[in-house]
Parts: structure tokens; sequence; C-alpha cells
């Protein structure tokens, strides 16, 4: 069951649906796409998910930057900058996971620290 709302993914598939069109990408970059866009069609992706298009979509923007400018009209590369954004806001608010118990090797308990 989900716990987390899903935040609006509109403008990370937008930026990504740019950069497939219009930049210069090569196999491996184009293959990140291709992995995130069934997130966008599920009605509830899970948070792990959603990370993971998150880290995909910085880093064609990376691999791209260079020619945003010269390849993208300047409202296309606002809303290239608005999925970056959104990004990183959805990296910045992932759960910080705090060390549990960890069992011995016999799974007997958690070890002495």
């Amino acid at each position: 069951m989900r716990t987390e709302e899903t935040p609006d993914l509109s403008p990370l598939e937008t930026a990504m649906e740019l950069l497939d069109r219009h930049a210069t990408l090569n196999d491996r970059y184009r293959r990140l796409i291709a992995d995130a866009r069934p997130v966008f069609v599920d009605p509830a992706p899970r948070g792990s998910q959603v990370r993971g298009v998150a880290k995909k979509l910085i880093v064609l923007v990376r691999a791209a930057r260079a020619e945003l400018d010269r390849v993208l009209a300047p409202e296309q590369v606002a809303a290239v900058e608005r999925g970056e954004r959104v990004a990183w806001r959805v990296l910045r608010d992932e759960p910080r996971r705090e060390p549990g118990p960890v069992a011995d090797d016999r799974g007997e308990g958690p070890r002495p620290r």
C-alpha cells in the first residue's frame, strides 16, 4: 500500500520528451528515457520509481546542458529547467533511512554495537 502522495510528474515528463526530441543523446541516455516512460503512465508509481526518474532526468540534463540553448526555444529551455527543479525537489524530499537493528549471522536478533 502506498502511503506517500505522488508529486506531479508532468514537468519531468515534458523535460524528458523535449530532450528526447531535440538533444543529441547516445543510446545509453535514450535508454534512460525509455526506462522512465512506464512511470509516467502508472497511476500510482512508488516513491522509489519517482526518485529514479528524477535521477535520470538530472543525468540527461547534465549530458545535454551545453546544447540546450542552441537546440531549444527559450520556452522549451524553461520547461527543461522546470523539470530539473522538480527532480531536485523530489530528491531533496527523499526520506532519510535510519539504520535498524542488524541480525547476526544466525538470524538471532540484533548485534551488540
